[in-house]
């Protein structure tokens, strides 16, 4: 589990403390700073570059469509991305 969550922190970033410690086990997984408990070396990998470096994007494809992936991958829900918002985007209406 640690695992999912330090490659979910490379890829968007540190979680916030608050939403970090407010789960029933978050204390097995995060210190009181909300930081890994258990991996202290994180590789930061943008989602637009994992696209390009990892499966061959085309620059301009993965900067299009990470900019409408990540804001629904927010992980605090009042700062997500909705359906409608994301309905909207021009990465869906081009």
């Amino acid at each position: 589990m640690s695992d999912h969550i330090a490659h979910i922190t490379e890829l968007l970033g540190p979680l916030p403390v608050d939403f970090a410690l407010s789960g029933r086990h978050s204390r097995r997984f995060f210190n009181s700073k909300g930081e890994l408990r258990r991996i202290t070396r994180l590789h930061p990998w943008a989602l637009c570059d994992l696209l390009q470096d990892k499966y061959g994007w085309t620059p301009s494809d993965a900067q299009s469509f990470s900019h409408f992936l990540l804001p629904m991958l927010e992980p605090v829900p009042a700062h997500r991305a909705t359906a409608q918002q994301c309905l909207q985007h021009q990465w869906i209406n081009s």
